[in-house]
């Protein structure tokens, strides 16, 4: 007599996810628009076109000598700092070798404006 055993029962893996805040919108945009400015200006830099570089700027005109139009961003990043201000990070590759690069900018009259920045070569 061949005796049966069922089957164990399958039981479901739990669904519910821990919660994780969504980031708030607004905030992200305003930072991609930062990240955006960065690399309009430094696109304008590589091309060559350093009085369209200094419309990005509130003040001033580029001091980047280093950028070509063999330049590309290799990252970027960005993030606010409060007080409507945010910080933008960039690893930039030229031919000359490879900068770190960190804005600061502001809102403007005409939109987010680089405030101030600097560059350190990479050893």
């Amino acid at each position: 007599m061949a005796v049966s055993t069922p089957a164990p029962a399958e039981t479901a893996a739990p669904t519910s996810r821990p919660h994780t805040p969504e980031p708030s919108p607004v905030a992200s945009s305003l930072g991609d628009g930062a990240a955006a400015v960065v690399r309009s200006y430094l696109a304008e830099l590589a091309r060559g076109d350093r009085d369209a570089a200094a419309g990005y700027l509130a003040q001033g005109k580029p001091n980047e000598t280093f950028m070509d139009a063999g330049a590309h961003v290799n990252s970027i990043r960005s993030s606010s700092v409060g007080g409507g201000r945010y910080q933008v990070s960039a690893d930039v590759q030229t031919s000359t070798g490879e900068f770190y690069e960190v804005f600061v900018l502001t809102n403007g009259p005409s939109g987010l404006q680089i405030t101030s920045h600097y560059a350190v070569k990479s050893q």
